[in-house]
């Protein structure tokens, strides 16, 4: 039924458009997009087009989520003629696009005579047509829910407000684009929206496209607050970094995050706990993903927020800020950066704040610095506060590995050999 109004509106558009085409050009034409009531999200993307010169023989959709660096072509199948009507749908939910995503799109049309037409560029918010949305946005700034009243929306605008004032302070970096967060009301709804993710998921934050989206239900203020000031660090993050050549290690992006939650988790007392029990984590494991066990991923959140506090008080805001500079501007690494911003670099920093834990345990020095290790799309795709472990990490070191393997291959040089002089002794009977 969607697909048919929109066919319906599109043919008038097109008697409309036919009778300034001569003005115009032997091409006129108009596009439209809309989103498919039913799952998974499809975008419907349409065009009606008409030339007083030849047949409409060829037409592409091009489409690009803004924030994207790609922008997406398709070519349209066309039977020629003077007048066409066309559309293409693309899956969204397939193609990991969240809800909230700005789409922009033209529409590229060729007749036979040579002549060639763009439509327009156009946009639309890309939300989840199961829902009636209502939305509060500026510049800096848009949320979306739909559940819940005007004053809901109003705190939570008000609160990301208060989030991003906060962070670009701590950061030195105004936002430049605008931030999304897109509330969705309860787990079924959202899980609806991401089948594909596991239950556990509370939200995921898509940094690249400036979109978190969040399941946030209607009076739950103490936990909006939490997950606002959370996710929209991951968001401001991503902007300050920009153009960075070094990746954001995990410690910095989820440390910052935690740190800047406006209520605490008590994160000073479960460290404390680890370092008494021997615990705590190793520098190396703090730095991509914080892998799949639980307790495990608490704790290497718990240290990064500590860790990150550390940073901050010992080096300042000013040289937080300098950091951050650094790695933008100069291009540097992020080792690079801690060294000339506050005089050590990521380990040295790591095993500083160990000693300041009760029975300060022994400094890390076994492994490797492995700040500027390139994350996988995954672990850049950063899943949210409450979130979930991802694919646990290999416990067996490389020495033991290769040990192993030498292992397997004398004792596959020792079978061949006996094979061999078996095979002699039975040459030398026959």
């Amino acid at each position: 039924m969607a697909r048919f109004r929109l066919l319906i509106g599109l043919l008038i558009l097109i008697v409309a458009s036919t009778a300034t085409g001569h003005a115009q050009g032997p091409i006129t034409a108009s596009s439209s997009a809309d989103l498919l009531p039913e799952l998974p999200r499809r975008l419907l993307f349409a065009v009606g087009a008409s030339s007083n010169a030849g047949d409409i023989t060829d037409a592409k959709v091009y489409f690009q989520p803004r924030g994207s660096s790609v922008r997406i072509s398709e070519t349209v199948a066309v039977n020629p003629a003077p007048t066409v009507t066309l559309s293409h749908e693309w899956n969204m939910q397939q193609n990991g696009t969240p809800p909230g995503t700005v789409i922009d799109y033209f529409w590229r049309l060729t007749d036979s005579a040579g002549n060639q037409f763009d439509t327009p560029e156009q946009s639309i918010v890309a939300l989840d047509p199961r829902f009636e949305w209502q939305t509060l946005e500026d510049e800096e700034l848009a949320i979306h829910w739909y559940r819940g009243d005007q004053s809901w929306g109003q705190a939570m605008f008000d609160t990301g407000k208060e989030a991003l004032a906060q962070l670009e302070s701590e950061l030195g970096a105004d936002i430049t684009k605008q931030v999304t967060l897109v509330d969705y009301a309860s787990d079924r709804d959202f899980s609806a929206a991401f089948p594909l993710q596991q239950d556990w998921i509370g939200g995921q934050a898509f940094t690249d496209l400036g979109v978190t989206v969040q399941i946030i239900a209607p009076g739950d203020r103490s936990w909006m607050r939490t997950v606002i000031f959370h996710e929209l660090s991951h968001l401001v993050m991503a902007q300050a970094t920009e153009g960075a050549v070094a990746l954001v290690p995990s410690w910095l992006e989820e440390g910052l995050a935690m740190y800047n939650e406006p209520e605490s988790r008590d994160s000073a007392s479960r460290v404390a706990r680890a370092a008494e029990d021997g615990t705590l984590l190793p520098y190396s494991h703090l730095q991509g993903n914080f892998g799949a066990d639980g307790a495990v991923v608490g704790i290497a959140y718990a240290q990064s927020e500590m860790m990150v506090s550390y940073l901050i008080d010992d080096c300042g805001q000013a040289g937080f800020r300098a950091m951050i500079d650094n790695l933008v501007e100069e291009s540097m690494s992020v080792d690079g950066a801690l060294e000339a911003a506050c005089g050590y670099d990521g380990r040295t920093l790591y095993n500083n704040w160990r000693q300041t834990l009760p029975n300060a345990p022994a400094l890390d020095d076994t492994a490797p610095n492995t700040d500027d290790t390139a994350q996988s799309a995954d672990e850049q795709a950063t899943p949210v506060a409450a979130q979930a472990p991802t694919t646990p990490r290999s416990g067996m070191s490389a020495v033991v590995r290769l040990g192993i393997l030498a292992s397997l291959c004398a004792l596959l040089v020792a079978g061949v050999g006996i094979l061999f002089v078996g095979y002699r002794l039975v040459s030398s009977r026959s």
